[in-house]
This record gives structure tokens, sequence and C-alpha cells, in this order.
């Protein structure tokens, strides 16, 4: 037996071995999505009108105050960081890597705040928007207060995020003079990354596979959602299509990006 028998072997041999833990993993999901299923729909036979109020007046009615407070965390906890990392840099004696590795120990707890608070804040803003329906078929005025502090809670959060950012990424062209680029302009991803290093892109590549991978899992988590949900009837096909647009354009700009350089091009 040649080396290639025996390499083709001993992976037949390992995939016999995983193939029973794949399907029991299977057929646990698929009897968890079911169970899942059955007792939201039983939840929501059983309270119907506690679900419309949760989903039309309560939870439209909470998000703006948590969106507030989310910009109000945002500023308190990434204003300092900033602050420090600025005094690391241009205020704090000893070499300059040194320096540089203070101040972007600050700034990555900054930057990693202050995107999960960006999510957040779009997040509340969906929900507290998906009231609207509820406020056209009231006549009470009042209900317009809720989606009137969402939106504005939602074009101040975005300009407290785009001033922090732009602080950041001014900071870093300041400590490493080859990069380029406003977070002003369009492409500016695009640009930010052809000025990284060797062992920058290295730290990018590793993120955005983790990224991706972590998105794979969380898209089968949300598609099986979706379709008992949908099977239930306390979801409507739309989950599914949504979550399988998210799936299809995340796995092709994957695969688009891991060709040669010619057609990762394009993205």
């Amino acid at each position: 037996m040649n080396d290639n028998q025996t390499r083709r072997e001993e992976i037949r041999r390992e995939d016999r071995r995983q193939f029973p833990k794949f399907i029991l993993i299977l057929i646990a999901c698929g009897l968890l999505g079911g169970v899942l299923g059955f007792l939201f729909t039983s939840l929501s036979l059983a309270s119907s009108e506690t679900l419309i109020w949760l989903g039309t007046v309560a939870l439209p009615t909470v998000m703006p105050v948590l969106m507030w407070l989310t910009i109000a965390a945002t500023l308190i906890y990434c204003v300092p960081r900033l602050r420090r990392a600025q005094a690391a840099w241009r205020e704090t004696a000893g070499e300059e890597s040194e320096r540089e590795r203070a101040a972007d120990a600050d700034l990555t707890r900054s930057l990693t705040f202050s995107s999960l608070a960006q999510v957040l804040l779009y997040t509340c803003f969906g929900i507290n928007a998906a009231g609207i329906q509820t406020v056209m078929v009231q006549t009470d005025s009042s209900f317009l207060i809720p989606l009137v502090t969402g939106l504005l809670a939602l074009l101040v959060g975005m300009a407290v995020l785009m001033s922090l950012q732009r602080r950041t990424v001014n900071l870093v062209r300041e400590m490493s003079p080859e990069k380029d680029g406003s977070v002003y302009q369009m492409d500016f991803q695009r640009l930010w990354l052809r000025r990284l290093d060797e062992a920058e892109l290295a730290r990018a590549h590793r993120a955005g596979f983790a990224a991706y991978r972590m998105g794979q899992i969380f898209c089968l988590g949300c598609w099986m959602v979706a379709v008992f949900g949908s099977m239930f009837g306390w979801m409507t096909w739309g989950a599914v299509l949504l979550v399988g647009l998210i799936w299809g354009a995340m796995t092709l700009t994957y695969c688009l990006a891991s060709r040669d350089d010619s057609a990762a091009s394009i993205l």
C-alpha cells in the first residue's frame, strides 16, 4: 500500500469514527427545535393577548430608554479609555513600541464596547419601530412618543459612535504614519486593509475566519428557529428567507474572498 492509499484509509477511518456523533447531534438539534416550537406555540395560544401587548406596547416603549442608557454607558466606558490611550502614546516616556502597545490595549477595549453598543442600538430601534403598526391604528398620539424618542436616540447614538471611531482611527494613524484613510470615506475599510502589515493582516484573517465560523453556526441555529417557528405558526416564511439571505451573502463573500487576488478584488 503506497502513501496515498494509506492516507485515504486514515481519512475514511476518521470519517467513520466521527459520523455517529454527527448524526446524534443532528437528531438532538431536531428534537430540541421541535420541543421549542411546540412550547412556543402553546405559550402563544395560552397568552396571546399578553404577547401582543408585550410586542406592540411594552417593548417599543422600553427600547428607547435602553437606547439612551446604552449611549450613556458607551460614553462613560469609551471616552476615558480613549483619553488614556492618547496619554499613553503622547505623554508617556519609553520606547515607541511599548507606548503603542499600552495605547492599543485601551483602544481595543473601547472599540469592542462601542461595536457591541452599535449592534444593541440598531436592535433596540428595530424592536421599537416594529410597534409602528400599533401606532398607525391608535387614536392616541402619545404612542408616537416612543417612536420619536427612539429615532432621536438612534441619531444621537450614531453621532457618538462615529465620533469615537474617528478619534480611534486618527490615533492609530498617528501611531502608524503608513496608514491612511478617513472614516468619512465610503471605502475606508478597504483602504485600511491595504495598509496593514503582515502581523496585522494575519490577525485580521484569523478574526475574519472566527467571525465566519461563528456566523455559520449562528445562521444554522436561526434557520432552525425560523423553520420550526413557521411550521408552528408563530413566525412566517419571511424569517426563513431573511436568514437564508444573510447566510448566503456571508457564505458567498467568504468563498469569493478565499480565491485568488483577481477574484477577491471585487469585494
